[in-house]
């Protein structure tokens, strides 16, 4: 049972919980330091903090005091409110985090960790073969250590915690090898790299680890919880602060940081595991993203028709998953995981882009699709991004909602070189010596604007005069779009995409959710970690789901399609109209409606027509002129006007070219013979066709939207 505070059993004073999200951590932060605090800055201790052993205690509530374990609490900080600096502990504090020895020691760490995984990794494998994973439950905390001729052999106590037990025993350790190689051969894992004083059983970490994937149950309340359960029967483990030479100062261990480092430790013994099967199974590219998604990247299935792509992806950002400046202290290089990719491919395809932007610049003009996608204009989270470091995460999901690939975003918004380096990522790995090129389909929130953007940019030329791209929007966000874009680009309204929707990434957004405010103060290569491992976890079942997942998509398309077969069965008995002729009437109004609606932009349609009115006018000067010249007397002509009366004709020429190249690019003889642009009815002339070609077009959407609505299965 934890012991109380204060003299004579009185609880200590109340003090105020703080609100805000700084403020919580950075509690959690003092809670976590307490003991370097005192260590850098002796203060006089408080008798209502002190807490002494008592006297008599039972041998199963016997109190171990630990000496010193400078070795396993190495703290992890974060990084306080300006506000919060007035308390001197807090400013002491800050600048132990901010000082030269601190950042030495967490790069020593480092080192110290790296030296010893290799092998730590070794008796990791050997072990697990042993104890079958250490689920034998007769010998996963056997001792398998060999006998060796070692001399120099040292003794020393170190805190070992399982599920059960929680105890402190003397552990034998000799120089031919690493104290975390010691403790592996005896089922547990260090906290520290070197010289442990707190080890964590293997099949605990297990516990967690799987728990983690499951709940996303954050260190702090299960190393609390676990203390909490394993208090009723394991004696309290206290730590001893000197002080000063007449009294010291006791308090309960804090598992975090330790535990946080056997955890990482143990993901890393997995990851090194996953890296060996690979290696010995020589994986290639397609081969990893046939792991991933069997269904669509492993054997190809007959059947396939040719406007159908051989693979069909969805895109996407969140802008929740976001890393405050403010979060814990990293001095380490930054880790990639595995289903990230590497920031200088995401670099090089942003200079590229950068590049032709600037050489482009002028023949930019913005997509209404893109100003109404808010997550790709910078200026609505500006405010947002000044407070991060890392603002999201950018993925790519195939149909089947399996995460394929992912991008930290960092400090920007949604920028068009995050989809652009996911295309050139795939292709790359799809691009097998020896196969015929693939096809793929590529559905975004904007995928309308993204191939006007390579059109534009002339990217992936190679790709596209193959046929091997295809865009379109997925279905929720198209919904939004003008209505000739939706005639494009909606998969719902052509061919080749079945029912895929483009939303999967949706939906592993909402499974990564509860990771948000874990993250949201982590260090940068612990984000990326968990991301990685929880998104892995995703695919795992989905992979074990497959057959669960098509057997009930079959039977849903089955009910579709015997629905929409009877409907046009009714149809063909009541008006006489086959299938055929369905296809041909749909196709005919879809060549009609976008024959009305097929401009540019609306800045593009405003710039033609005021040039047409100003060639117009062009054209209507020089006819007056040329008559009032003609009408004057050829001996009252000066020399100057009897040169303008011969270049005239050419000038006129030259104009009724210009103004038949601006026709033709609006498409519509209705534009001709426009009055003068001085004629304020002609203004509002001009500015009501134009609406009412927009008008039409919204008419249109909006009717054909509201059909789908009325349909059941709207949505799907």
């Amino acid at each position: 049972m934890p012991a109380f505070e204060g003299e004579g059993g009185k609880k200590r004073k109340r003090t105020r919980k703080p609100a805000s999200s700084a403020g919580i951590a950075l509690k959690e932060a003092l809670e976590l330091e307490s003991q370097h605090a005192l260590i850098s800055q002796p203060t006089q201790p408080n008798s209502s903090d002190e807490f002494r052993q008592p006297e008599h205690l039972s041998p199963q509530f016997q109190l171990h005091t630990v000496e010193n374990l400078a070795h396993d609490n190495n703290p992890e900080p974060q990084s306080p409110t300006p506000n919060s600096t007035t308390d001197p502990q807090v400013t002491s504090l800050l600048d132990y985090f901010r000082s030269e020895n601190y950042k030495k020691k967490r790069d020593l760490e480092e080192k110290h960790w790296a030296e010893v995984y290799p092998g730590m990794f070794s008796w990791f494998s050997q072990c697990a073969t042993k104890t079958s994973d250490w689920g034998n439950e007769d010998v996963w905390n056997h001792d398998w250590k060999e006998r060796c001729a070692c001399n120099h052999t040292r003794t020393r106590h170190v805190v070992l915690v399982d599920l059960l037990r929680r105890k402190q025993e003397p552990v034998d350790f000799c120089e031919c090898q690493t104290d975390q190689v010691r403790l592996i051969q005896m089922g547990y894992i260090g906290g520290s790299p070197k010289f442990p004083k707190t080890a964590f059983s293997i099949r605990l970490l297990q516990f967690h680890h799987v728990l983690w994937k499951y709940s996303s149950v954050a260190v702090t309340p299960f190393s609390k919880a676990l203390d909490e359960f394993l208090d009723s029967n394991s004696p309290l483990i206290l730590v001893n602060h000197h002080v000063s030479n007449e009294e010291n100062l006791h308090s309960t261990r804090k598992w975090r940081r330790t535990l946080t480092s056997a955890i990482d430790a143990y993901r890393e013994m997995l990851r090194r595991d996953e890296l060996l099967s690979e290696e010995m199974l020589s994986t290639g590219p397609m081969d990893q993203m046939a792991d991933i998604c069997p269904k669509c990247f492993g054997p190809p299935v007959p059947g396939k028709e040719e406007s159908e792509p051989d693979y069909i992806v969805c895109m996407d950002g969140n802008f929740q998953h976001r890393r405050h400046l403010a979060a814990s202290i990293e001095n380490s290089t930054l880790k990639t995981p595995h289903l990230f990719i590497q920031p200088d491919e995401v670099k090089d395809m942003q200079t590229s882009m950068q590049n032709q932007m600037e050489s482009n610049q002028a023949n930019v003009n913005v997509d209404p699709c893109s100003e109404q996608h808010t997550a790709a204009n910078d200026i609505q989270g500006a405010s947002t991004w000044a407070a991060c470091d890392d603002t999201g995460i950018f993925g790519l999901a195939c149909r089947h909602d399996q995460l394929l690939q992912m991008i930290n975003i960092v400090q920007s918004g949604e920028k068009a070189y995050y989809p652009m380096t996911m295309i050139k990522h795939l292709l790359s790995k799809t691009d097998t010596d020896g196969n015929d090129p693939k096809k793929i389909g590529f559905l975004y929130d904007i995928g309308c604007n993204i191939e006007k953007g390579i059109i534009r940019r002339n990217q992936f030329a190679l790709e596209r005069n193959n046929n091997q791209l295809m865009f379109g929007t997925s279905v929720f966000h198209s919904y939004v779009h003008e209505w000739s874009c939706q005639l494009r680009y909606n998969p719902r309204l052509n061919v080749g995409w079945g029912f895929s929707d483009g939303e999967g990434l949706e939906r592993i957004w909402a499974y990564l959710s509860p990771l948000i405010s874990q993250l949201r103060y982590s260090t940068k290569n612990h984000r990326l970690t968990a991301l990685d491992l929880r998104s892995d976890h995703h695919n795992k079942l989905g992979r074990f789901n497959a057959l669960k997942l098509l057997l009930e998509r079959g039977k849903s398309i089955e009910k579709v399609m015997k629905a929409s077969k009877a409907n046009l069965n009714q149809i063909t008995n009541e008006h006489g109209h086959s299938v055929q002729y369905l296809q041909e009437q749909w196709l005919r109004q879809r060549e009609c409606q976008l024959s009305v609606m097929e401009t540019d932009t609306e800045r593009n349609l405003k710039a033609h027509v005021e040039e047409l009115v100003e060639l117009e006018d062009q054209l209507r000067e020089a006819h007056e002129k040329m008559v009032s010249l003609q009408r004057s007397r050829r001996r009252n002509q000066t020399e100057a006007e009897r040169i303008e009366i011969e270049n005239l004709p050419n000038t006129l020429v030259l104009l009724e070219e210009e103004i038949e190249k601006v026709v033709q690019e609006l498409g519509s003889e209705a534009f001709r013979n426009l009055p003068g642009s001085s004629d304020e009815e002609t203004k509002l002339l001009i500015k009501l066709k134009i609406s009412k070609a927009k008008l039409y077009e919204a008419k249109v959407g909006v009717s054909e939207t509201q059909k789908k609505w009325d349909q059941p299965q709207s949505g799907w």
